[in-house]
């Protein structure tokens, strides 16, 4: 939780905040929600003692302090051991996807919570190229991806937010190549919302 990347700038063509990767310009100044890696530090603070068991939770998850049985698992992952991909809402469709070496695409719209887990044969890497990120309150009218947005984790720690996209409309397709499974949220209380990407084995 911050301030967003153009508070306090002399020019809205100048940001105060740049992040290394510009595929999180929309993640910075989020400040509805607490972070997951905040979320899991408070607690391993707080109520280190409840569970006298830990369980060897997968991708950065952690015991749950109020049910001892399973994993608080980060964003898009589920199951026991955060070793699944999160539930989704009965529209949403199948949520593990598998790449082919033909582009497959993933789209969606409306209301609804999504989440979807796309893997690649080991030793290959995805390119996954997002066409169409449009959402009613989008980044025309908020500083940050808060409540409506396609969020792509694409990087090696499945702890931190993945990349965080709410426009009306991109500047263009947004490509993305990962080694490893990437996992794709999608967020909205509107019904105006609409996202679609494609996804490949990268030749």
């Amino acid at each position: 939780m911050h301030y967003g990347r153009k508070t306090f700038a002399k020019s809205p063509l100048s940001p105060t905040l740049q992040p290394y990767d510009q595929n999180y310009n929309q993640n910075l100044g989020q400040r509805a929600f607490i972070a997951f890696t905040d979320a899991k530090e408070i607690n391993e603070m707080y109520c280190k003692g409840i569970c006298p068991k830990k369980l060897f939770c997968l991708h950065g998850g952690y015991t749950d302090p109020k049910d001892c049985t399973k994993c608080r698992c980060p964003d898009g992952l589920g199951g026991k051991l955060c070793n699944e991909v999160a539930p989704s809402a009965s529209n949403c469709g199948q949520g593990d996807l598998r790449a082919a070496n033909k582009f497959v695409n993933l789209a969606m719209n409306g209301a609804s919570e999504c989440n979807y887990r796309i893997t690649v044969p080991e030793g290959k890497k995805l390119t996954l190229i997002v066409d169409q990120a449009n959402f009613d309150g989008g980044a025309g009218k908020q500083a940050a991806c808060e409540e409506n947005f396609v969020e792509i984790k694409y990087g090696a720690n499945l702890e931190m937010a993945g990349a965080r996209f709410c426009p009306r409309s991109l500047n263009g397709p947004t490509e993305i190549q990962s080694s490893k499974s990437v996992y794709v949220i999608y967020k909205s209380q509107k019904n105006e919302s609409e996202f679609s990407l494609r996804y490949k084995i990268d030749a």
